[in-house]
């Protein structure tokens, strides 16, 4: 699973029982942006914003590309 883009990468801060929680770090400060997590309500991952921040067009495909991975291992039992 892809973990490192051009401006962010996700590190796992816990692990569940059938899910995970990661925190979207900014690559350069190393800041935490966000958390992607469980959202148990839609039955999938979903991005959680910590900070007030702007992104880039490609952050968000970055962060959507994640997810999408996350979702699709989760679907098939990994």
């Amino acid at each position: 699973m892809k973990t490192e883009y051009e401006y962010i990468r996700f590190e796992k801060i816990a692990e569940k029982a059938k899910t995970s929680v990661w925190s979207c770090l900014n690559s350069h400060y190393d800041t935490e942006l966000g958390r992607v997590k469980w959202y148990p309500q839609w039955r999938r991952y979903c991005y959680f914003p910590t900070v007030a921040a702007v992104y880039s067009e490609e952050c968000i495909n970055d962060i959507s590309d994640f997810i999408h991975q996350l979702n699709e291992d989760h679907k098939r039992g990994k």
